[in-house]
């Protein structure tokens, strides 16, 4: 008998375990990739920005030009992008609430597509800077990129979400 307790106890402690470091995991994943100011993390940008350069045979001034401007950009569009998923947030916890009030809810969208607004123009704003910095050629391989990007076959798609 105590044998068999000793055997449970054992078996229950190791799941325990394996919980609590699945957990830790999870929790870290969340906090420093999921939610983080990083995002995308450094490595990605690099990578994306390292393709275009190839297709596109970027001089190092051309590399050097865009990746300032896209530091600038993310700079000014991630805080907006972390506000929007705040405010989506918030208007899905209003449509939910028993008693949604459609005034607070129209507020809230319309809040909502202010920040989109904003977003929009940054981008293109991105979109005419990095354009203003390549020959013909290469802006016809940018335009095929951000193209492909927008209709979700871009291979980086995955750090968009």
């Amino acid at each position: 008998m105590r044998r068999k307790i000793i055997i449970t106890a054992f078996v229950f402690l190791t799941i325990f375990n394996i919980f609590t470091l699945i957990g830790i995991g999870v929790n870290y994943t969340v906090n420093n990739i999921l939610f983080t100011d990083e995002w995308p993390p450094k490595i990605m940008k690099q990578y994306g920005l390292k393709i275009f350069s190839m297709r596109a045979d970027l001089s190092d001034d051309q590399i050097e030009n865009i990746s300032q401007k896209r530091e600038i950009f993310l700079a000014k569009v991630i805080p907006l992008r972390n506000r929007l998923q705040k405010e989506n947030a918030e208007l899905l916890s209003l449509l939910f609430k028993k008693d949604a009030d459609r005034k607070e809810i129209s507020r809230k969208k319309e809040e909502i597509q202010k920040l989109q607004d904003q977003i929009q123009s940054e981008i293109i704003q991105q979109i005419i800077n990095v354009k203003n910095e390549l020959n013909e050629e290469q802006t016809e391989i940018f335009y095929s990129m951000v193209e492909k990007r927008i209709q979700g076959s871009h291979p980086l798609q995955m750090h968009l979400k």
